[in-house]
């Protein structure tokens, strides 16, 4: 079971809160979250996806946030990550995900990434 939230901040910025496994199962969902999601935001659509909730990430949800990165880029913005969990983290080190897309220790600090 996965349950998304959603904390539209004051400057636009979407924080996607994912809780739960990320797995064949539940990445769809969240893959199709992200897409409406960007596509609710308008132009440059800026994400945040605070991963703190997220107990267990395999290369299926790895998919999902790659497809929300692709989705958001094309419309001119980006999705970063924030606050994965030590098992999440790793599985983003092993694929070598953590090197293209670093996770940010905090919410605000993925914000002000999306805000050079």
């Amino acid at each position: 079971m996965l349950e998304i939230d959603l904390d539209v901040r004051p400057d636009g910025t979407r924080v996607v809160i994912p809780i739960g496994d990320l797995d064949l199962a539940t990445a769809p969902l969240l893959r199709e979250r992200l897409l409406r999601i960007a596509v609710d935001a308008g132009e440059r659509p800026r994400l945040v996806v605070d991963l703190a909730g997220v107990d267990f990430l395999d290369t299926i949800g790895l998919g999902a946030l790659l497809g929300g990165v692709k989705r958001c880029r094309e419309g001119g913005g980006d999705l970063v990550l924030a606050r994965a969990e030590p098992q999440v983290a790793e599985v983003l080190a092993i694929t070598g995900l953590d090197a293209v897309h670093p996770v940010h220790p905090s919410i605000d600090a993925a914000i002000r990434a999306l805000h050079p």
